[in-house]
């Protein structure tokens, strides 16, 4: 349960992403809001769940063929790799918030569908290098069960979390119409103030979780 809770953990940190929310606001702007918002998502989750299964996959196949035959303290150093990175992200995304420098979002508004589409597909890929919580929910997922189906059902539920607020902002701009614009300008603040804040506090709550686990795992392979 625990493991469940710590994915989530890291599907809403994941979340907290302020360069696909920003696109969003100014797509959910345009003449053609839900069209290209819907194509947004599409072209997000076109290559995030795709991506999540190569993860998944590659760990899985660690877990089962070579980690029975390396070392029993390598999984107690992954832990702890995890654990520091979560903290030296969170620094980092401490510093960014502090400089308080906002990203300037593309020009979006002259965008057609297909070019929304590969706008969505090149932004998600940019930021896979950068998805640590992805890496280490794969991880997670492949440890907790062999089966494939409850495996995609893991993935699938990360994968919402993390288009979550896109949704939201969606379903604003479709209930508010023209009067959405308000609320998505808030939408967009409240995520710079989670990324400026929250953020930072999150991946360090979950930094330490894992060096926690990983000194506690230390005693069982000693």
């Amino acid at each position: 349960m625990m493991d469940v809770l710590t994915l989530i953990g890291f599907g809403i940190t994941d979340a907290l992403n302020p360069f696909s929310i920003a696109a969003m606001a100014y797509l959910l702007a345009t003449d053609r809001p839900v069209e290209r918002g819907i194509v947004f998502i599409i072209g997000t989750l076109f290559i995030y769940f795709p991506g999540g299964i190569g993860l998944m996959e590659g760990w899985s196949a660690i877990l089962k063929n070579i980690l029975p035959a390396l070392p029993v303290w390598l999984p107690v150093l992954m832990y702890l790799i995890f654990g520091l990175a979560c903290l030296t992200f969170a620094f980092y995304f401490y510093r960014q918030g502090k400089k308080n420098n906002a990203q300037e979002a593309p020009k979006l508004s002259s965008l057609s569908l297909t070019a929304t589409f590969i706008f969505a597909l090149g932004s998600t890929i940019s930021d896979l290098p950068t998805a640590l919580p992805y890496f280490a929910a794969a991880n997670i997922i492949a440890s907790l069960s062999d089966t494939l189906v409850y495996q995609l059902f893991l993935l699938a539920l990360y994968n919402f979390i993390y288009i979550s607020p896109l949704l939201l902002m969606l379903a604003i701009r479709m209930s508010a119409g023209t009067k959405a614009q308000a609320y998505l300008v808030k939408v967009r603040v409240g995520v710079d103030w989670c990324f400026a804040h929250l953020l930072p506090a999150a991946m360090a709550l979950l930094g330490f979780y894992l060096l926690a686990r990983g000194f506690w795992m230390i005693g069982g392979v000693t």
